[in-house]
């Protein structure tokens, strides 16, 4: 199946699907879940499974390459923002930050 650009019904429903599971969830706990280092970075493997379990997107919908153009088109210059080119997990690649709560 080719590659598409993420349009937006993609981003339409992957943003109904975010607050449909945050509902009810404190943010921060929600994303610590995929963070496994504790260092307020979900990496690659991570947004996946957050892609595919709590938002129950299949590849079918979302390819993988698709996840990985998705934590790219966030990603603010010189790893300033939302998404590292670093990442999480001590595996490096791309990971997306979130708050911690706690300096």
């Amino acid at each position: 199946q080719p590659s598409r650009d993420l349009n937006k019904a993609v981003v339409s429903k992957l943003q109904s699907r975010l607050k449909a599971a945050l509902y009810g969830t404190d943010a921060l706990a929600f994303f610590s879940r995929y963070d496994r280092d504790g260092l307020g970075t979900v990496d690659a493997p991570g947004f996946k499974s957050l892609i595919r379990r709590d938002l129950k997107l299949p590849a079918s919908f979302l390819s993988d390459n698709e996840i990985l153009k998705l934590m790219r088109a966030i990603q603010l210059p010189e790893d300033e923002g939302p998404v590292s080119t670093t990442g999480g997990g001590g595996g490096g690649g791309l990971g997306v930050h979130y708050p911690l709560g706690h300096e």
